[in-house]
């Protein structure tokens, strides 16, 4: 059962939180759609900029700006152009210093997940991401070059691709994901890594370019601390 907050609990986490803002986003703006219980919570130093004809539907809630050092002014950054989409089956962690940038006429489509300081995700095409996946500090994950390659015919040869990140994946940090990749369920991205193939689950992967280093791994999102205390 959910502990009950006391008043000051309550209060400080209102205090928190940029009251203006939040209905706005949540009573205010037509072309973001709640189901009842979802909303976005906008921590104070977060931003969201909408185009008319973008949609954000809400089935879960974003958090913007978690977690942020007091008297920091790193905001969290949420973008949609013309013609793009966010839905947001599950709660979102966004924590301070993020940034969401969902290009014109393109799809986020999003169940559960973190993403921490530093971290970047750039939709130009279309990015899935399945529940439980927990983006650490400093990742980048693109769909898309944005820029074109030309060949000798003068076409481009770089087209978007879709990125799927499935169920319970964690992107520890320093990392980047490319255009056309899926990363299997249940896997593992070590620190400094450039995902660019497909990854299969319950891998850990390493390296530049990312390769399989073991198979069949398992993780948690339980804080290793608690483990560390039964030796210390």
């Amino acid at each position: 059962m959910r502990k009950k907050r006391s008043f000051k609990e309550v209060f400080k986490k209102l205090n928190q939180i940029s009251i203006l803002k939040f209905i706005k986003f949540n009573f205010l703006t037509a072309n973001i759609e709640r189901k009842k219980g979802a909303y976005i919570i906008p921590f104070k130093g977060a931003a969201l900029e909408i185009d008319k004809k973008a949609k954000i539907i809400l089935d879960g809630t974003i958090h913007m700006g978690i977690n942020q050092v007091k008297g920091s002014k790193e905001g969290t950054y949420i973008r949609l152009a013309a013609n793009s989409r966010w839905e947001v089956k599950e709660d979102v962690l966004l924590f301070f210093g993020t940034f969401v940038d969902i290009h014109e006429d393109s799809l986020l489509e999003t169940e559960f997940f973190s993403a921490n300081t530093g971290s970047v995700i750039v939709v130009g095409k279309h990015i899935k991401m399945g529940h439980d996946v927990m983006i650490g500090r400093n990742v980048i994950i693109y769909d898309s070059d944005f820029h074109s390659i030309i060949d000798e015919r003068q076409k481009p040869i770089n087209f978007s691709k879709s990125v799927t990140i499935e169920d319970h994946v964690w992107l520890t940090n320093n990392i980047m994901v490319l255009k056309g990749v899926t990363i299997g369920k249940d896997s593992l991205i070590s620190a400094m890594t450039l995902v660019r193939k497909d990854v299969p689950s319950h891998s850990l992967v390493a390296g530049i370019p990312g390769k399989i280093i073991k198979d069949n791994i398992k993780w948690s999102r339980e804080y290793i601390h608690e483990f560390e205390k039964q030796f210390w």
